[in-house]
């Protein structure tokens, strides 16, 4: 190894002799074409220029993009379809590069081009909202005009959920419509959205409702018609259409209708609460089947990772099945969540975890008061950023009768040294753990498992290179030396996708443990099969 970045999440070991490189294929005789190589660049995000002559792609051409800022990413490239031999460089047109990233990119009429992405400022901010961006004129194009810059939306983004395609391809659209206007997804309050932008007066208006989660869509050759798979809390997606003209939508296919009738599902309800310092927090509250309001329940918190990832309105199959088994079940967006602007979602930078787990604790108490949970009954469980969160509650306090991290962290100065990417920059830390070690010990809950009282499964796949499995060991050991109640499930062959885009024989698994965990704990059922 001569680069810090050797493997990736859900990919492996980085064979730097095979990158990623445009090809083209004849349709009629099925003769592929490579048209980019090389061992140092890769090519992706690919798509025809309006003529077809040329294939147009992103690429990071920077030497050691390691050491740099994470910002000033992707340009875009064209390289001519006829090209006679591959290049890796030389034949290359650059269409267009700005000091931030092109995250998407569609042709318009009249040499227009529309892109998200976004000019990136300094000081280096953990995250950074993308905008709708306007290029026109020749090659390479100028300075873009930002569409959204006045509108503070999470463009390009989507909320987090269980059962989106993972591997299915489609995205958000992006394009022009028939009359000249731009319809273009974007993330607001927990859900994904569909908005027609007018580029004369500049107005954003919705074709989807707020209750909907927006996961993949086209627009129609003809900038008339817009394809929507579309879900909500209640479906985990179906098929739309819409009239861009009358904004009129229509609902083509229901695949799960007979199924979600059938299994009887509970409410979901949104709630909005404020935190220690008067932050309105927002959240949804998944009852069981047959809720009762004069009874007590036991309560399961779910916390989302990313950080920089939010719930919302998007069906998750492991919560149903958590009320389904009697559970209330509370999810919420706790500060550094996005889709509620740029500040709220930045306000974490250097200190996760932090205030989040003040506001996660206050949307306890805002359900608690409700009446209808069992204080000594609670749960709590999350992934990735929320199994770090979930570390972090049980070394401060003693509130849940039982806790799940999945796929976690727990020391920072571990993640830097064996993650899939180099944490090179300062966006999260200000420095490195060797000149700031007191910073990076204090954000890291291993370093208080003295403190843990709260029973703690730890679920973890063996390949997960995003939280590298140590991260679960070092809580699972650090427990079982000190006696304390402990029980560590691992995957082989899965990556930190697991709950998302796993196996689906190990993602039934994954909820039976999670099921068994919490029955145990919170509801006095045996479970042998960890000792208890």
């Amino acid at each position: 190894m001569t680069r810090p970045e050797f493997r990736w999440n859900g990919e492996g070991f980085t064979d730097w002799d095979h990158l990623d490189h445009v090809w083209v294929v004849d349709v009629a005789s099925g003769e592929a074409r490579q048209l980019t190589c090389g061992t140092r660049f890769k090519e992706g995000d690919l798509s025809w220029s309006p003529d077809g002559k040329q294939v147009l792609f992103a690429s990071d051409r920077r030497e050691q993009p390691w050491f740099g800022d994470p910002a000033e990413d992707n340009g875009l490239y064209a390289v001519a379809a006829d090209l006679a031999a591959p290049s890796d460089g030389a034949a290359f047109t650059l269409v267009a590069d700005i000091e931030g990233p092109i995250a998407g990119f569609t042709p318009g009429p009249g040499g227009k081009w529309l892109a998200w992405g976004g000019v990136r400022p300094k000081p280096i901010r953990s995250y950074d909202q993308n905008d709708v961006l306007l290029f026109e004129g020749a090659w390479p194009l100028s300075k873009p005009r930002v569409l959204t810059a006045e509108k503070d939306l999470a463009v390009g983004e989507t909320t987090s959920g269980d059962m989106h395609p993972p591997r299915g391809g489609g995205a958000l659209p992006l394009a022009f419509t028939a009359d000249g206007g731009i319809v273009f997804g974007y993330a607001w309050q927990g859900s994904t959205r569909v908005a027609r932008l007018d580029l004369g007066s500049g107005e954003v208006d919705d074709f989807t409702p707020p209750d909907c989660d927006v996961y993949a869509g086209t627009l129609s050759a003809n900038g008339r018609t817009l394809a929507l798979a579309m879900g909500s809390t209640g479906s985990p997606g179906d098929l739309w259409v819409f009239d861009v003209a009358s904004g009129e939508g229509a609902c083509l296919h229901t695949p799960n209708a007979d199924l979600l009738e059938e299994a009887g599902l509970g409410e979901v309800e949104e709630i909005w609460y404020d935190s220690f310092d008067g932050k309105r927090i927002q959240g949804w509250i998944v009852k069981p089947p047959g809720f009762d309001s004069a009874r007590k329940y036991p309560l399961v918190l779910q916390i989302h990772g990313g950080p920089h990832v939010p719930y919302g309105v998007a069906f998750f199959h492991e919560f149903r099945v958590l009320a389904a088994a009697g559970y209330i079940v509370l999810y919420t967006n706790p500060r550094g969540s996005t889709s509620y602007g740029q500040e709220f979602g930045n306000c974490i930078q250097y200190a996760y975890p932090g205030d989040d787990y003040h506001d996660l604790m206050a949307g306890v108490d805002f359900v608690l008061a409700r009446g209808y949970v069992d204080e000594k009954r609670m749960g709590v469980t999350g992934g990735s950023g929320g199994g770090l969160l979930t570390n972090w509650i049980v070394t401060r306090n003693d509130r849940f009768a039982a806790a799940i991290t999945q796929r976690c962290v727990s020391d920072w100065a571990g993640m830097y040294f064996s993650c899939d990417f180099a944490m090179y920059n300062d966006s999260w830390f200000k420095s490195t753990p060797w000149r700031d070690r007191a910073h990076y010990e204090s954000k890291s809950p291993v370093w208080d498992l003295d403190k843990v009282n709260t029973p703690l499964m730890v679920l973890h796949s063996e390949e997960d290179w995003r939280t590298p499995i140590a991260q679960g060991e070092a809580m699972f050991r650090g427990l079982l030396a000190q006696k304390k109640p402990t029980v560590m499930v691992r995957f082989p062959g899965e990556s930190h996708e697991l709950s998302r885009s796993g196996a689906p024989s190990r993602r039934v698994q994954n909820q039976q443990h999670i099921r068994r965990w919490f029955d145990h704990w919170l509801q006095g059922k045996p479970a042998p099969e960890y000792g208890l």
